[in-house]
């Protein structure tokens, strides 16, 4: 009996235990960003209120609910869409210690069928071209928010950037060098761990288009040393310091492509990195001085984004003279 509590682990123990596994579980919560977390909880409820409609297990759901989900949801979402949906039942199943049922062939052959019937285009917005660029920085007001917006599609388009990174850059991010600014992104979609990396926002030809003239503008306009570059506006013209949300970035593109004449529901916050890369690609920049500004990992993705920029280049159909 002695020997037995002598094995038996001591309060003090228990409670070093209890802390690591404490710290281990808030650790795991950080693996996933907090969009993609807000991501899953909003189709895990669509998910759950579909099971309890029809009397069946949401968790752990079995391959042939999944299936069905999959042939109900098929009817008004898009295939990319309902991708998005498996992923996150898949890690609600994982991190609740089940199998994913969506690895399942029955899921799997629902899904093929699916993409054969209703096609895998993406709608993509459009590219914006320098021209495009010009009209639309030409077209906003000398006012507070002019210069805001300014700022933030020139930054946006010369730095290759996703509308999540413009929404996160600091102040603190810039540094000014005679060739312009030396931007450091924190954290990205392809860099979740946060190693960041640096890219050249280099001075423009032009007063009306150079990005750092632009920012420098708005800074002393803002009257902002440190915090968030791109942040609200109320109707007076005063700042409230609340940083602008990545969705209100996309608003801005759109406001600014109607001011100019364009058509805002064919563009939006990605339409700045579309842009960048083709009209780098018909400039003559390399893959690889493309992939470096844009901080893009999958080459497949970029040489999308360049034979488009360059499908009148070199080709063989003008070639017939006909």
């Amino acid at each position: 009996m002695e020997a037995l509590k002598i094995m038996l682990p001591t309060p003090t123990k228990i409670t070093a235990v209890t802390e690591l596994m404490d710290k281990a579980r808030a650790l795991a919560a950080q693996s996933k960003s907090p969009a993609t977390i807000r991501a899953y909880r909003s189709v895990w409820k669509k998910f759950e209120a579909w099971c309890d409609a029809r009397d069946v297990t949401s968790l752990p759901a079995t391959p042939e609910v999944v299936a069905l989900y999959v042939a109900d949801q098929g009817d008004h979402l898009k295939v990319a869409t309902i991708e998005k949906h498996l992923a996150a039942i898949s890690q609600i199943h994982k991190m609740a210690g089940h199998h994913s049922p969506c690895q399942d062939q029955s899921v799997r052959m629902v899904m093929a069928g699916l993409r054969r019937t209703k096609g895998m285009a993406p709608q993509k917005k459009a590219s914006l071209s320098v021209d495009n660029l010009k009209q639309m920085v030409s077209s906003l007001p000398d006012t507070m928010v002019g210069k805001r917006d300014r700022a933030l599609l020139l930054i946006g388009y010369i730095g290759g950037l996703r509308r999540s990174e413009i929404a996160a850059l600091d102040i603190e991010n810039l540094t000014f060098v005679p060739e312009g600014i030396l931007l450091h992104l924190v954290k990205s979609k392809t860099d979740q761990d946060g190693r960041g990396r640096q890219l050249a926002i280099p001075m423009g030809k032009y007063p009306e288009t150079c990005p750092v003239r632009a920012v420098r503008s708005w800074l002393s306009e803002s009257r902002s040393s440190s915090g968030a570059l791109f942040i609200r506006l109320d109707p007076a013209r005063r700042n409230d310091c609340q940083r602008l949300s990545a969705h209100s970035v996309g608003q801005v593109v759109k406001l600014a492509a109607a001011l100019a004449g364009l058509d805002p529901d064919a563009v939006g916050g990605h339409s700045l990195r579309r842009g960048f890369a083709t009209a780098a690609a018909r400039a003559g920049a390399s893959e690889r001085a493309i992939a470096r500004q844009t901080g893009h990992r999958s080459m497949k993705v970029l040489r999308g984004y360049i034979e488009e920029g360059t499908i009148w280049e070199d080709c063989a159909a003008g070639k017939l003279g006909l």
